[in-house]
C-alpha cells in the first residue's frame, strides 16, 4: 500500500491555524495545492490495463488495518467522484477525478495474476497471498474422514484426490489439467468437499451455477481465480459448452470477456470441480481423459 503524501494535510492545517490566529489567511500557491491534491488522490488510486480495457483500482483500508483493492470502470469511477471538486493549477474549481486523470504521475499498470511469482515493473498483481493459517484441533482428520465416507472408501480414488488437492496448493502458478466431478444423490456430502477447497483458496475461488459465466460470453469472474466450484451446471447438452470446457482444462491460456468490454487473454491457473445430482453434466466417453 502506498503512503499518502502529507503535503495537502499540512497545507490545510497551516491555513486553519493562520485563520484562527487572525493572521493574513495564508494560502499555498494554486500549483502547489493542485499537486498535493493529485498526490493524495493517487496514493489510493491507480489506472490498470486489463487487455484493451482500463480500470480504476481503489485502495480501501479495512478495520483490521489491512487493505482491500476494489476495481471500477472509468465511467463508474467518474460517476462516483463527480461531486468531488478540487482547485486546478490556476486555482479554478474542477472535478478531482478529471484533474488526476489529466496530471497523474504514475502510468497505467498492467493487471496480472501471478501467484507465487515475482512481478515485473509496471505490473499490478491481483494475488496477495492466501488467507489461511495453521490450526490445531483435528480439522484435517474430520475432513479426511468425510472425504473417505463420500468416496465410499475407494482407496485409488481417495489417493488420487489427495494428490490433486496437494498439487493445487503446492503449485499455484499453473492449472490442473483435469476436472473433478462429484456426482451423487442430494445430501451425500459432496458439496462439503468443494466448499472446503473454496475456503482454503479464498479469495481466489468462485462458485458458479450459470454456464454463461463459466463457458459463455460473460466469464470475467474467472480472472484472478485458482479454484472454480460448479454447482448443478449441466454442460453436456451443448456442443459449444463442451468444447470450451475441454479447452479450459488443457489450455495454458483463457479467453476472457465481459459485457460491453473487449476480450482479453489471461494465463490459465484454474482448478475446476463440480457437484451434481445428474450424470449428464458433461459428455464422458470411454476415451475421455479430462474428467475424474
Amino acid at each position: 500500500p502506498a503512503t499518502p503524501l502529507p503535503a495537502l494535510g499540512l497545507f490545510r492545517a497551516a491555513m486553519k491555524q493562520s485563520m484562527a490566529s487572525g493572521g493574513n489567511k495564508w494560502e499555498p500557491a494554486p500549483a502547489a495545492l493542485a499537486a498535493a491534491q493529485i498526490a493524495e488522490f493517487e496514493s489510493r488510486h491507480r489506472k490498470i490495463k486489463q487487455g484493451d480495457n482500463v480500470l480504476i483500482a481503489v485502495q480501501e483500508r479495512k478495520p483490521d488495518g489491512t487493505y482491500n483493492i476494489r476495481f471500477h470502470s472509468e465511467k463508474t469511477a467518474e460517476s462516483i467522484y463527480k461531486a468531488q471538486k478540487a482547485a486546478d493549477f490556476n486555482g479554478d474549481k474542477v472535478n478531482l477525478f478529471k484533474l488526476w486523470e489529466n496530471y497523474q504521475r504514475i502510468p497505467p499498470l498492467d493487471l496480472v495474476f501471478k501467484p507465487g511469482v515475482e512481478t515485473e515493473p509496471g505490473e499490478f498483481n491481483l494475488f496477495r497471498g492466501l488467507d489461511v493459517q495453521p490450526a490445531t484441533g483435528g480439522y484435517y482428520t474430520l475432513f479426511r474422514e468425510h472425504l473417505e465416507a463420500v468416496m465410499a472408501t475407494n482407496e485409488d480414488t481417495d489417493g488420487y484426490l489427495w494428490k490433486v488437492l496437494a498439487y493445487r496448493l503446492q503449485h499455484l502458478d499453473t492449472h490442473i489439467p483435469a476436472l473433478l466431478a462429484f456426482i451423487g444423490a442430494e445430501g451425500s456430502g459432496k458439496s462439503r468437499i468443494t466448499s472446503v477447497v473454496a475456503r482454503l483458496l479464498s479469495p481466489y475461488s468462485v462458485t458458479l451455477s450459470d454456464p454463461e459465466k463459466f463457458v459463455g460470453r460473460n466469464n470475467a469472474a474467472l480472472e484472478g481465480k485458482l479454484f472454480v466450484q460448479l454447482e448443478e451446471m449441466i454442460l453436456g447438452r451443448r456442443e459449444d459448452y463442451d468444447s470450451r470446457l475441454k479447452h479450459y482444462i488443457t489450455s495454458e491460456t483463457l479467453d476472457v470477456e465481459e459485457k460491453y468490454k473487449a476480450q482479453w487473454i489471461i494465463p490459465n491457473r484454474l482448478f475446476v470441480a463440480m457437484t451434481a445430482n445428474k450424470r449428464e453434466v458433461v459428455r464422458v466417453t470411454e476415451r475421455s481423459r479430462r474428467w475424474a
